[in-house]
């Protein structure tokens, strides 16, 4: 009996090019990551040096780091807009089976049912799964670099639930509301 082996050609419709498809989705998840990690150490580094005084590295006194949330705030843009990509191409791989040779036809003949929608929605739930666990991983990532490297008397209590509190609340110009 011959075993079952999906590859990349049986994750896109019939026609297109699944590895370049998947090489694409790598390059955009990728590309978000580099982006969150430079951003978030951007504006780290910029709070973090706003403790010391310039002149001689010394701490400054009673100064407090800004908030955790503030710092990650916009560092997973990117994140977010390739997981809403991921949309539009699943409704692009669905609208190529109407294409040219009309193989929609042909899809809902087979017998595995599920041929056509693991075509369509394969590679963009893996892309929005990828954009949903890097973003996690470097949250709790970019928390450990924030309480292990600011020193302990310019933290606030309460950083992790300030996070929470604040993660969906709405923004309205520059003030936070939960």
């Amino acid at each position: 009996m011959r075993s079952k082996k999906i590859t990349f050609e049986h994750l896109v419709p019939l026609g297109l090019d699944g590895r370049k498809t998947c090489l694409g989705i790598v390059t955009a998840v990728f590309s978000s990551w580099v982006f969150s990690i430079v951003s978030f150490l951007g504006r780290y580094y910029g709070a973090h040096s706003n403790l010391f005084d310039p002149w001689n590295m010394y701490l400054r006194p009673g100064v407090v780091m800004q908030p955790f949330f503030q710092i990650w705030d916009s560092t997973s843009f990117l994140f977010a807009l390739t997981a809403f990509c991921m949309l539009p191409l699943a409704l692009w791989h669905y609208y190529y089976h109407f294409r040219d040779s009309r193989s929609i036809y042909l899809m809902r003949r087979l017998p595995d049912r599920w041929d056509l929608w693991r075509r369509c929605l394969a590679l963009p739930l893996l892309g929005l799964t990828a954009c949903f666990v890097l973003v996690v991983l470097n949250t709790l990532l970019f928390y450990a670099v924030y309480c292990f490297f600011t020193p302990r008397q310019c933290l606030e209590p309460g950083q992790w639930r300030m996070f929470w509190e604040n993660l969906f609340s709405v923004s309205v110009g520059g003030l936070y509301y939960a």
